[in-house]
């Protein structure tokens, strides 16, 4: 056998085991969301590799690639669950793994990233040394601009697996640090650019180089100095390491995102026809609701109302809501046309992101009231440097989201827990805020509200969400080291 035979049939095998591979994950993600109408864990990332990393136009129709990603592309779930299968930032849905799953589990999902990981670095390689790049698509099922593709977009494996495992170190550094130290630990790390970052993660002398008095390290025996007045303990030495690993592997995630994320691409026929019918439906429920001598203003809003204060008294006071108590206030930070950036993508199936050529005039927003508790929050921190005559600065102690749903009772499949998720803001991310998107699907438009951006309280009864047989859905959340009890 000839020398670039050898060199063909690596690069084939090593290629048939990826797209193997992936189909794998992929059929299974089809097989749970039929069952449970939702993306979980590593099926979230199979989700968003294929559907907005992955461009099919670069794939050879008949490759094993190609293959894998079509039933993720034809599947009606992406009209009928619009909210699964949305684009969100990697950082985010990473975030969201991580907090959804065991640590058991998470160390399962990256053994599983950490698997397709090593089958693309594997072909990375055979296309480094061979003439695979030239082959006819006939031959092998792939050209090289294919290859070329799946290598690029297959670096989110390596990304995602070595971020799940820089939050599985800084959850387990946090739980053990105070959340004073926590505090002077992330203002250092904010400071440090990337190149820092990655020499303090992967190199403990590199603390020498912080530029911060607050830390300093001995040198001895790997120690931080405690003899002086900056010395850190083992524990937040440790922390540092964690922390400066987490915020480096992030600006990775990120710029991954950056390079690589794509518009998802339209829908074919079946799931246009699926679509025209759902427009047809729902208009045909707000007008049935009109002529059963019901008020259509109680399925929802026009897409431009723009809600006030007086509406959001009413909206409570029709809801029998108890007046509002001291330092709480009606929550009015909507985003109001972010519908237009995303629900204009989903009516006309992908095929235009312009919402002047086709304005989604069939959805309708739903009817809304939220409210924001502020206060002070009595960390050790604050405790240390600030008094009950000086208080500190107040902060958001609790969100609550009350929308209404009516048109939504029947829908049995829709899990509420899931309907909504966190975004970056639209300039970026942004360390104090980012986005909370309601999105349980038509005929309701998407909702978006610019929330602070800080750790939800996980203890029990501190995120509250419920759905209601009257279409009222509620979510409430407390964020985490408030000191506030409701």
């Amino acid at each position: 056998m000839s020398s670039k035979r050898i060199r063909d049939s690596s690069y084939r095998e090593a290629y048939g085991e990826y797209g193997s591979l992936l189909r794998q994950h992929c059929n299974r993600v089809i097989i749970r969301f039929d069952r449970s109408k939702r993306a979980e864990g590593i099926d979230q990332l199979i989700l968003m590799y294929a559907v907005h990393y992955l461009n099919p136009a670069a794939l050879h129709r008949t490759s094993i690639v190609a293959q894998s990603q079509q039933p993720l592309l034809t599947t009606l779930g992406r009209v009928t669950h619009p909210h699964v299968f949305a684009w969100a930032p990697l950082a985010s849905v990473l975030d969201q793994v991580a907090d959804e799953l065991s640590d058991d589990a998470t160390r399962s999902a990256i053994r599983d990233l950490q698997e397709l990981a090593d089958l693309r670095n594997e072909l990375g390689e055979h296309m480094a040394n061979s003439e695979a790049t030239q082959d006819d698509p006939t031959s092998t099922g792939s050209s090289g601009a294919e290859v070329d593709e799946v290598v690029g977009t297959g670096g989110v494996w390596s990304l995602c697996a070595a971020y799940l495992e820089a939050r599985l170190v800084l959850d387990a550094q946090r739980t053990s640090l105070e959340s004073f130290h926590q505090a002077e630990v992330d203002s250092l790390v904010a400071s440090l650019t990337d190149e820092q970052l990655s020499e303090i993660a992967g190199d403990v002398s590199a603390l020498l180089a912080c530029p911060d008095d607050r830390i300093a390290y001995n040198g001895t025996n790997g120690q931080c100095g405690g003899s002086t007045n900056h010395g850190i303990d083992g524990g937040l030495f440790s922390s540092v390491r964690a922390t400066a690993r987490h915020r480096y592997t992030l600006s990775q995630v990120r710029a991954f995102d950056t390079q690589y994320h794509r518009s998802a691409p339209g829908f074919n026929e079946e799931q246009q026809a699926l679509v025209q019918r759902m427009e047809d439906a729902a208009v045909q429920a707000v007008n049935s609701a009109a002529l059963g001598g019901g008020n259509a203003g109680d399925v929802g809003v026009d897409l431009d109302f723009v809600p006030d204060e007086q509406y959001l008294v009413d909206t409570a006071a029709k809801d029998n809501e108890a007046p509002l108590q001291e330092d709480e206030n009606f929550f009015k930070d909507e985003v109001h046309d972010y519908y237009l950036r995303r629900n204009a993508g989903v009516r006309s199936g992908g095929q235009t992101n312009d919402p002047t050529k086709r304005a989604p005039q069939q959805l309708v927003k739903p009817n809304r009231y939220c409210k924001v508790k502020t206060g002070f929050n009595w960390t050790q921190y604050n405790k240390t440097h600030y008094t009950r005559s000086n208080p500190p600065p107040k902060t958001v102690m609790w969100y609550e989201f009350t929308l209404f749903y009516p048109l939504l009772l029947q829908n049995k499949k829709i899990n509420w827990g899931r309907i909504y998720r966190i975004e970056d803001v639209e300039q970026g991310f942004n360390d104090e805020y980012c986005l909370l998107v309601f999105c349980p699907g038509p005929p309701y438009a998407d909702v978006a509200y610019r929330v602070v951006r800080r750790q939800w309280d996980t203890r029990p009864g501190a995120v509250r969400c419920s759905y209601d047989a009257k279409g009222k859905f509620r979510l409430f959340f407390k964020f985490s080291n408030s000191n506030y009890k409701r």
